[in-house]
């Protein structure tokens, strides 16, 4: 009996130390495990601080962007404003320099083809075979890109300047605006167009469909007998009549085709080189077919008194109708 008691006062000493030893391990893990707690503890505190700085970072960061961007806005609306506003004045200054520019432009080019001289007087007569005076309309009768010769008799007479001016008359393809209130044709800032040879005018009417070919080939040659389509003689001594400048067309009447014409010029001696230039580019337009016109600013009035003696849109015109078998040899200016 004492003997078992012994025994389980043995046995109850030993669970209480083994209780102790468990409740001081329990002890020690519970200890550890507050560490790490509060360890962790911390570091979640300084991440959510850091997470509240972060976030404060970035609201200060929207505004500072916002703010920068409405700058911006504002600066390139600004930039946008100056920039419409220089291209305004840029198209105002061209248009003040521009129209400037070609009211200059224009007023050299008058003053450069203008001509003041004494009146050229002009004559014309249209012949049948046997010699008869007819009144009818007359134009060439060529072959598609048939060449019309011309020659220039007594050419060795004279100086190669004034030789150079006749030729100019019929040869120049040049082109000028000249204002329609210098020519009493319509109001200022008006033009039109005006060739200073036949070959550029005779271009531009063969741009339009007509019956008959329009002539715009011419070869100058020089002989003393008279050969070529047409002649222009050079002559030294005044006309009787007072005429400058004299054509005579010699025409098939029953075809009213042009066979040949001669333009004499009067009075060589005492024309300059831009005089000869004026009465040959009229008589010119007489071995073409065209007969006078109704309008004295025009190159083909019976006497030449416009300050610009060229050939005119409405010269053009009238070659045009002509070569159309227009029956028409008068030039009518609407213009």
């Amino acid at each position: 009996m004492s003997q078992l008691i012994t025994t389980t006062k043995s046995y109850k000493r030993r669970e209480v130390r083994q209780e102790k030893i468990l409740l001081i391990a329990l002890a020690d893990l519970l200890g550890k495990n507050k560490i790490e707690s509060d360890k962790l503890t911390a570091k979640l505190e300084n991440q959510i601080s850091q997470n509240h700085h972060d976030t404060r970072e970035l609201k200060q960061e929207n505004l500072i962007l916002n703010s920068f961007l409405t700058f911006e806005k504002q600066e390139k609306y600004s930039a946008k404003k100056k920039y419409y506003s220089v291209i305004m004045l840029s198209v105002i200054a061209i248009t003040v320099v521009s129209g400037s520019y070609s009211f200059l432009f224009f007023n050299m080019v008058e003053e450069q083809y203008m001509v003041s001289s004494e009146t050229l007087s002009s004559g014309y007569v249209i012949q049948n075979l046997r010699g008869d005076t007819i009144n009818t309309w007359i134009s060439w009768r060529l072959i598609p890109e048939e060449v019309l010769y011309v020659n220039i008799i007594n050419a060795d007479r004279y100086s190669d300047e004034k030789i150079r001016s006749i030729k100019k008359a019929i040869q120049s393809e040049e082109i000028i605006e000249i204002d329609d209130s210098l020519l009493h044709k319509g109001p200022k800032g008006m033009t039109s167009e005006y060739f200073l040879g036949w070959e550029g005018a005779l271009k531009a009417a063969s741009a339009s469909p007509t019956e008959f070919y329009i002539p715009v080939n011419f070869e100058f040659i020089q002989s003393t007998k008279g050969e070529g389509d047409i002649t222009i003689r050079l002559e030294n001594y005044v006309n009787s009549d007072g005429f400058t400048g004299w054509t005579n067309s010699i025409a098939d009447e029953s075809n009213n085709q042009i066979l040949k014409s001669q333009i004499t010029l009067f009075d060589v001696d005492s024309l300059t080189p831009n005089q000869l230039e004026i009465i040959t580019r009229h008589e010119f337009g007489h071995a073409l077919g065209l007969a006078h016109s109704t309008a004295p600013e025009d190159l083909m009035f019976p006497t030449i008194e416009s300050d610009f003696p060229y050939i005119s849109e409405c010269n053009v015109q009238a070659i045009i109708s002509l070569y159309d078998k227009g029956e028409r040899s008068e030039v009518v200016c609407e213009k």
